[in-house]
């Protein structure tokens, strides 16, 4: 009698125990099954943001350019067809048809060079026939034209440090530079912006600094502007890992590590 006691809570225990068993894998399937699906949904969402980003900024790309065409190169190429218009008029004095031929020199350089500017917002030539360190060096002197800022570009490399970049890349990293220079002007208040490539241990980055008001990490991680994201976006296309200093009033400290 005793034995067969014994034997039932035996089997008893062994039942307890597996159903305790099947009731963890239970839970653990559905704790994997929902954190699964928190990072499909969260990748989902991550996915609407860059692409929402970028749609948005392809649309303020054609508004800008289509407010170039019209307001800067549309007018003065009215302004050269109405000198042209006055070139030939025979009763003009010598003195006159001087100043308009002139005149109509000067619309003609202003329009190559609004042409030229559109253009390398678009792609700048420089960057698809020579490369990037040159396309890079070309706009920070460009810039530093301004008396109110100052863009130094350091790359002990040059071109070399980009070997192995396709051209996709090399686009991408001169659209962050580009966004992040844009961002220092209308953000930061900067004076000086210091653009430096570096490689390391065989790690190579690129750092961005500047010595405006910086950013603090409560406006990094809920109020992301557009051109922040659009550089995070970039940067996963080009599978380098992004990281921003978020010490306020430090100024701005941004890495990218390819």
């Amino acid at each position: 009698m005793g034995s067969s006691v014994e034997n039932t809570d035996v089997i008893l225990s062994v039942i307890y125990t597996l159903l305790a068993f099947f009731v963890l894998l239970v839970t653990i399937a559905i704790f994997m099954y929902l954190s699964k699906k928190k990072i499909v949904e969260r990748e989902i969402d991550l996915q609407k943001e860059v692409l929402n980003a970028i749609i948005t900024t392809q649309e303020q790309e054609r508004s800008r350019i289509s407010r170039d065409l019209h307001d800067d190169i549309s007018s003065k190429l009215n302004a050269v067809s109405m000198n042209v218009y006055l070139l030939g008029q025979s009763d003009l004095a010598a003195a006159e048809r001087t100043e308009v031929a002139e005149n109509t020199f000067k619309a003609c350089r202003s329009v190559i060079e609004s042409t030229r500017r559109i253009s390398h917002n678009l792609m700048p030539l420089i960057l698809e026939n020579i490369g990037l360190h040159l396309a890079i060096e070309e706009i920070s002197r460009e810039f530093s034209a301004s008396e109110s800022l100052k863009v130094l570009y350091e790359n002990f490399y040059k071109q070399e440090f980009f070997t192995g970049f396709t051209k996709e890349k090399e686009v991408h990293v001169f659209r962050i530079v580009q966004e992040l220079i844009t961002n220092s002007i209308k953000h930061s208040g900067a004076s000086e912006i210091v653009i430096r490539f570096k490689e390391a241990k065989g790690v190579k980055s690129m750092i961005y600094t500047d010595n405006g008001k910086g950013i603090t990490s409560s406006q990094l991680n809920y109020n992301k502007g557009i051109g922040l994201k659009n550089i995070f976006s970039r940067a996963g296309i080009i599978n380098s890992n992004p990281s921003i200093d978020t010490k306020y009033d430090k100024g701005f400290y941004f890495t990218l590590t390819f």
